[in-house]
């Protein structure tokens, strides 16, 4: 079954479409204000918002390109960690995934580099996940079901009663 009916105020649509001309994806709009994407779609083709009719963006100054200093290596791996939580939060994991290969990258070389101090990384996240487990293990004692008999027959390792 599909989402719930969900109405929202003028108000609201309207800085949706604000946005949507703006150029943020509808998925990022919809995402913002809570809207349903099929919903956002046809009243944008109902009332023709078209991104083609808004005005070009002014151009971008290219500081990098003029010498200015470049953000530390920390500070990246930083924003990369941010976008990685982002993307988890929105359901992309392929886009976390990327976010996290380029993190994982920036760290490295900001620890190679004396001058700059890496950002609390992977390895401090790893280290927390295997000091605390998710589930409790079960007591050996315990009586195990029927599934874990059959998971731990196939495994080789019958720890409770023999599998039927």
């Amino acid at each position: 079954m599909g989402d719930p009916y969900r109405i929202r105020s003028d108000d609201t649509w309207a800085r949706a479409r604000a946005d949507y001309l703006a150029g943020v994806t509808a998925e990022e709009v919809c995402g913002r204000y809570d809207l349903g994407l099929r919903a956002l779609r046809a009243r944008a083709q109902r009332e023709q918002w078209r991104r083609v009719d808004a005005s070009d963006p002014e151009p971008l100054d290219d500081d990098l390109a003029m010498g200015s200093k470049a953000p530390a290596l920390a500070d990246m791996a930083d924003i990369c960690m941010r976008r990685v939580a982002r993307a988890i939060d929105r359901n992309r994991s392929a886009e976390a995934m990327r976010w996290l290969r380029v993190h994982v990258a920036l760290s490295a070389q900001a620890r190679a580099r004396p001058g700059d101090t890496p950002a609390p990384a992977m390895d401090e996240m790893h280290d927390v996940h295997s000091k605390k487990p998710c589930k409790p293990s079960p007591s050996p004692s315990a009586p195990i079901n029927r599934s874990q008999r059959r998971r731990a027959a196939a495994r080789g390792r019958v720890t409770g009663a023999q599998p039927p």
